[in-house]
């Protein structure tokens, strides 16, 4: 085109003055989206696997301080500053909230974890209970000590949660016969000495004739005792 041409014969036209020499900067946003994009990530990613994952906010606040800072240092080449910070201080707050919220649960969480203990010995129990029961029916009397017991399973007494032996006792019932007295084992004791691993305290699990006692029952039996019993 010629200088001073307004129009190019192909129709083009001009917009504006040719540009300079002098480079074009583009303020970079990856820093300030990386971190936004992040908390939703760690979400995700706790509600679908597990809580603890939420510990990824660290990295969340860390990418943050990392955007503020590089849109600090050099506003004509980052942007975002202000996004970064409301990043960080929505993280700091959900954080301390969620904190907050999981040390409140400690208690629940020890307490659901004693229940799966308990539930882990009284299964112990329920399983050998069975076992009892035919024996019960095939010879009419329950095992008379624990040697027969193992006899019968061909092993040894079935633990507790702390690898504990369970405990049995017989209790022999005496039954008029035409000649004789016979003597029948009519009811049996099951015990787990309970997380202490000493039997006769107050934190024993105990079960009866296939009935659990209670902790307060299993207390009180434990007060009642004398060293002698022990």
């Amino acid at each position: 085109m010629k200088l001073g041409a307004v129009v190019c014969n192909c129709g083009a036209r001009f917009v504006g003055d040719p540009l300079d020499d002098v480079p074009v900067r583009v303020r970079r946003f990856g820093p300030v989206m990386t971190a936004v994009a992040a908390p939703a990530l760690v979400l995700t990613a706790a509600l679908v696997f597990t809580w603890w994952l939420a510990l990824g906010g660290v990295a969340v606040v860390w990418l943050a301080a990392r955007a503020m800072k590089l849109a600090r240092r050099d506003p004509e080449s980052y942007g975002g500053y202000r996004v970064a910070a409301s990043t960080l201080v929505l993280t700091l707050v959900s954080g301390a909230g969620l904190a907050a919220f999981e040390i409140s649960r400690i208690p629940e969480y020890l307490k659901k974890r004693e229940i799966r203990k308990l539930a882990a010995t009284e299964s112990a129990m329920l399983h050998l209970v069975s076992a009892l029961e035919d024996y019960r029916s095939k010879y009419g009397s329950l095992p008379k000590d624990e040697e027969t017991i193992k006899k019968m399973t061909g092993q040894g007494m079935p633990g507790d949660f702390w690898d504990n032996a369970i405990k049995y006792r017989s209790n022999p019932d005496q039954v008029a016969g035409v000649d004789i007295t016979v003597i029948e084992l009519t009811s049996f004791e099951l015990r787990s000495p309970g997380p202490d691993g000493k039997l006769g305290t107050a934190d024993d699990i105990v079960m009866r004739d296939g009935v659990f006692l209670t902790p307060a029952e299993v207390a009180k039996q434990s007060l009642d005792k004398t060293p002698a019993d022990h």
